[in-house]
């Protein structure tokens, strides 16, 4: 009962085995005369089956001949012996070893398939990226075509087209774009590491970028964004240019009906440890 462990009891050498078949031992009390086989035989039987090959054995035996049992027994895979009658004290000491030893092989066979896993994760990721890569550059060509062509209909033929046709056109010409910049970002993505994979950002660039990107929607709004010095943090480029583009977006379009809206963009340390 003082032992963090369950105690299991065959009643023959036959039941030992067939137990050891279907469970997990960390150790296994063998007592030398057994009805039917004997203790010996169980432990070669033990010591031929994959299953139960590597479990620990303690021999207990009250035999006077006491060397040469030992020696059959050492042969036979017992890692020690214990000699009737049993001292309980000496009995617990050693059943807590081989208790202790099993967790630990436990916890490095966890370990070990860990750090295999880990290895096929690092294996599938550089194949994601790999394939991010290609489709990527294969998607892009025929979108960037796209764009330039629409591009091209806005300069030389928009003035041909009805209102409709001008605006299902710079609809065309903006998902182009949208879409370019999409594919952008899940490269950029696939090569940082995904969200583990953080690089060292300027926020101040960062901003600087969005608000070129969204000069027209700032000055057809009115608006006027103030931005104070801004933080480097640890962050993955294309969340944080859409964290602040939706931010000054959403500034943009809520915002009271004929107002011209005042954005401020500044940053504050909210611990020391954050």
């Amino acid at each position: 009962r003082a032992l963090p462990a369950e105690l299991v009891r065959a009643r023959s050498g036959n039941e030992a085995l067939a137990l050891m078949l279907r469970e997990e031992f960390a150790l296994v009390l063998l007592d030398v005369q057994m009805p039917g086989m004997d203790g010996f035989e169980v432990a070669s039987l033990m010591r031929s089956n994959e299953r139960t090959e590597h479990v620990p054995i303690i021999f207990l035996t009250a035999f006077g001949d006491e060397r040469r049992h030992v020696a059959r027994g050492y042969e036979t895979g017992a890692v020690d012996f214990l000699f009737k009658p049993i001292d309980p004290d000496t009995l617990k000491s050693k059943v807590d070893v081989f208790l202790r030893l099993h967790r630990q092989n436990r916890a490095l066979a966890v370990m070990s398939e860990l750090r295999r896993t880990q290895q096929e994760l690092e294996w599938a990721k550089t194949d994601l990226e790999s394939f991010v890569r290609a489709a990527s550059h294969d998607l892009r060509e025929p979108v960037r075509t796209l764009s330039i062509t629409a591009d091209h209909l806005q300069r030389t033929a928009a003035e041909r087209l009805d209102e409709e046709s001008r605006a299902n056109l710079d609809t065309l010409r903006h998902r182009a774009q949208r879409i370019l910049a999409m594919l952008a970002a899940l490269e950029e993505y696939a090569s940082v590491g995904g969200e583990t994979g953080w690089l060292r950002i300027d926020l101040n660039e960062t901003l600087a970028a969005v608000t070129a990107q969204l000069g027209e929607q700032t000055r057809a709004a009115g608006a006027q964004i103030e931005v104070t010095a801004l933080p480097v943090v640890d962050g993955h480029p294309s969340q944080l240019r859409s964290l602040l583009t939706h931010l000054i977006t959403n500034s943009l379009k809520f915002r009271r009906e004929g107002s011209e809206p005042r954005i401020r963009v500044h940053a504050e340390l909210l611990s020391s440890e954050q």
